[in-house]
């Protein structure tokens, strides 16, 4: 009962005896046995495109500083309740924004045994965190007291 359809196509149509359909026979690929795909977009694999990674470099090098920097972060007055407890017993000298309690220099009074004595690695905290946020009076009042200070780090 095979016949050819009425598109001009080889493909063989048979009717199905129960429903009276015409039902078209899919062609078999040679190759792997699976029914073939027949029309529509093939679906080409994703391509995955690798993006380049670019940073940018910060207006201070620093890459030969940061050992100076080492310990900072345990001896810091890191909150601002003692960031004000260190102005109120110490005075400005201890920050380079006084009046907004950043920048701090000077180690926090649990930390220091003789008080409101600035560190070096402070300073240079300071100006390293001025620079990443562009803030250039930061960086020129931290090498000013870093050449009054004579910090290792700072080259005369």
């Amino acid at each position: 009962m095979a016949e050819e359809n009425n598109l001009g196509n080889d493909i063989p149509v048979f009717e199905d005896e129960l429903t009276g359909m015409q039902i078209e026979e899919v062609p078999m690929n040679p190759q792997n046995g699976q029914a073939r795909r027949r029309g529509g977009r093939r679906k080409s694999p994703k391509k995955t495109v690798k993006k380049s990674s670019v940073r940018k470099r910060l207006s201070v090098s620093h890459r030969d500083w940061t050992h100076g920097v080492r310990g900072w972060g345990k001896v810091k007055p890191g909150s601002i309740n003692r960031r004000r407890a260190l102005r109120d017993e110490c005075g400005a000298k201890c920050f380079l924004k006084p009046e907004e309690h950043k920048f701090p220099i000077c180690r926090g009074l649990e930390h220091s045994k003789s008080k409101c004595i600035m560190d070096c690695r402070g300073v240079l905290a300071a100006k390293i965190r001025g620079a990443q946020w562009g803030h250039k009076d930061v960086v020129t009042k931290a090498d000013k007291l870093a050449k009054k200070l004579r910090c290792s780090w700072k080259k005369n």
